[in-house]
């Protein structure tokens, strides 16, 4: 009588853990799905992400530099050059995060949907959303613009589409 009450403890015990199995699992289904569904409104989406994540990392680069030179620049146990030198980069940067904004909004008044413009002492990055066949047909136009605005010759402009 002891042997089966015992079992019949471990089948109800079983089930129990069978049906708490199922729940757990009916729920992760539905997070994986609620998922796949973020997944799939973020692959339509992807190119405009790309780009939001990308200005992002630019912003905080830059945001981070800036900090530290105008931290070097007030520290009065930094060198009277070093101040300088910091006060100097930190202007530079100021002067680049201009020249980006007004690269950015000259092509996102050409029509483009949206554009990321980063400077750098090497060149010129441009990241342009929008129709690849605009942005070939208007290709000098932007190159034109970012030229005029950036000073920088034209082998030294890199046009890619936002991906």
């Amino acid at each position: 009588m002891q042997e089966t009450r015992r079992q019949t403890m471990i089948i109800a015990v079983l089930i129990v853990l069978i049906a708490i199995a199922g729940v757990f699992a009916k729920r992760f289904n539905e997070s994986a799905k609620d998922t796949n569904a973020l997944n799939t409104e973020a692959s339509h989406t992807g190119k405009s992400m790309a780009l939001q994540e990308l200005r992002i990392t630019h912003q905080n680069e830059r945001n981070a530099l800036m900090q530290n030179y105008e931290a070097v620049s007030k520290d009065d146990k930094q060198t009277e050059q070093a101040r300088n030198e910091a006060s100097k980069k930190y202007m530079e940067l100021a002067s680049m995060g201009s020249k980006e904004n007004e690269v950015e909004t000259k092509l996102k008044e050409m029509g483009f949907e949206d554009v990321l413009c980063i400077i750098n002492d090497n060149g010129v990055e441009v990241y342009i959303k929008g129709d690849q066949a605009s942005i070939s047909d208007q290709g000098a136009e932007i190159m034109d613009a970012v030229v005029k605005t950036t000073k920088f010759l034209p082998r030294n402009v890199s046009i890619k589409p936002a991906e």
